[in-house]
């Protein structure tokens, strides 16, 4: 019969091998063939950071283009400025007058280490809910397939989950009672976007109820 051999490839019970390399596939050529000009543009502007003075970055941005459409945090460019030092270091970049297409994809592998990063946090945030390891797998396929997700980063090229992978990792923190550490993670993901905060303000809530203390965690975050 033609479905033993089928049902061996495609299991409806669990996730195989098959589905792993259809899923793969899929991500590798949206990984290609999508890239939004955004990633582009902050790439190209980040190499102030690598050829100007830091604290002239946003000056220099708007003289060396004309004009400056950053809306990003100073971090987000710092990151990819340090993700792009060694095309300086081996001579591919001379100065920011241009940035080649080549390096757009250099950061998307950037945010995609990022992402599979995220996808280990999660894994071990389901096993704090559940220890089956089988049922953390499934909960971590489907944060890594969710729709809006693989789109923001495989398809819009986006950089949400340089924010998201330290929140994800401060709600982690959370669930073993280590406040000052989620403190700290959630405080680098509100330096690239202020979203974290109306996460992280009411997590602490939950978790402690004493001023002082509440005061001291604010503190981290904002410092």
């Amino acid at each position: 019969e033609i479905g033993a051999p089928l049902s061996r490839l495609f299991h409806t019970r669990r996730l195989g091998t098959v589905d792993s390399l259809g899923f793969t596939a899929v991500l590798a050529a949206c990984f290609v063939f999508f890239l939004h000009s955004d990633i582009q543009i902050t790439g190209w502007y980040s190499l102030h950071y690598l050829f100007g003075r830091p604290l002239e970055f946003y000056e220099n941005c708007k003289r060396g283009h004309g004009v400056f459409y950053g809306a990003y945090l100073p971090p987000v460019y710092s990151i990819f400025a340090l993700w792009l030092y060694p095309a300086k270091l081996f001579g591919l970049l001379s100065g920011p007058e241009t940035f080649p297409l080549y390096l757009s994809y250099w950061l998307k592998v950037l945010t995609t280490i990022a992402y599979i990063s995220s996808g280990f946090i999660f894994y071990r945030i389901s096993l704090e809910y559940n220890p089956d390891t089988a049922w953390a797998r499934y909960a971590t396929a489907g944060w890594l397939t969710a729709p809006m997700a693989l789109f923001s980063q495989f398809v819009f090229s986006q950089y949400d989950i340089l924010y998201v992978l330290p929140a994800l990792g401060g709600f982690g923190m959370f669930l073993r009672h280590r406040l000052y550490a989620a403190a700290v993670l959630f405080s680098f993901a509100i330096t690239i976007k202020y979203f974290p905060v109306f996460v992280f303000l009411p997590l602490l809530l939950l978790y402690e109820k004493r001023i002082l203390r509440l005061t001291v965690f604010c503190l981290i975050l904002i410092v």
